[in-house]
């Protein structure tokens, strides 16, 4: 089994248009949505090419919900997410003027030592009773503390 861990997930809405106005209205057709993290692309990736994947890290609010939908829709994986207070961030992608791309990405809920702490604790008891063979952590964290991978890193070494 392979465990990722997507911190700060998102949804990604990708528009189109031949040239953006800055500063003026922009009408698009309907965005291209996904599933987006780091972690959560991995996962993807592991489950296509035939590996058990349980995906873990932090949804919040009407957002998170939203996420979870449409992951669990593509019935590659197990869904392990942990609830946080907040808003699951979206991040706009606008495709613009020859391949030119600009981004609107939103923070995501602000996650506390106390949340990472108890998610590696969950780490730890998933790779003490299951075959875990790798577990992969990677991606933005929206928190106060900026050490906060290294911080915890060696909690349960």
């Amino acid at each position: 089994m392979i465990v990722t861990v997507t911190m700060n997930p998102s949804i990604d809405l990708a528009y189109f248009i031949e040239h953006f106005k800055l500063g003026r209205m922009n009408r698009f057709d309907s965005p291209t949505k996904s599933i987006g993290g780091k972690e959560i692309n991995t996962g993807r990736t592991a489950a296509l090419s035939g590996s058990d994947v349980r995906l873990t890290g932090f949804l919040a609010g009407d957002v998170g919900e939203l996420v979870e939908r449409y992951l669990q829709a593509e019935n590659l994986f197990t869904l392990d997410m942990l609830d946080t207070s907040g808003e699951t961030r979206n991040a706009i992608t606008i495709m613009h003027d020859n391949h030119t791309h600009t981004e609107i990405v939103e923070s995501g809920p602000e996650i506390s030592d106390e949340e990472v702490y108890h998610l590696l604790a969950k780490l730890k008891n998933i790779y003490q009773q299951e075959n875990l063979k790798v577990i992969c952590i990677s991606g933005s964290i929206n928190s106060k503390n900026e050490q906060i991978y290294f911080r915890n890193a060696y909690v349960y070494s």
